[in-house]
């Protein structure tokens, strides 16, 4: 999802940086001779899984429209203080 020209978030790279976490916490336990079935479970660093939703409910036509005209005013009133982008279909 992006929030501003050149900030974007996605969960993919949320999954990325866990992965990456667990894999140090592992190589961790591993040097100081621990294994992990060791750890209570709580305190293990685990992979989350990230569900793909099939129906986007905040982007359909009728909110779609709205936040089109109301980014048309902002363009109107604030030229300058909101980036002109294409509108969303």
């Amino acid at each position: 999802q992006t929030i501003a020209r050149g900030v974007g978030f996605r969960f993919e790279e949320l999954t990325c940086m866990f992965y990456q976490v667990a894999e140090a916490q592992r190589k961790e336990l591993e040097a100081r001779g621990v294994a992990p079935n060791q750890v209570p479970k709580s305190q293990l660093i685990c992979v989350p899984e990230v569900s793909k939703l099939s129906v986007n409910y905040r982007t359909h036509n009728g909110i779609l429209g709205a936040a089109s005209e109301l980014v048309a005013m902002l363009l109107q009133l604030f030229p300058h203080s909101v980036d002109a982008l294409q509108r969303d279909r």
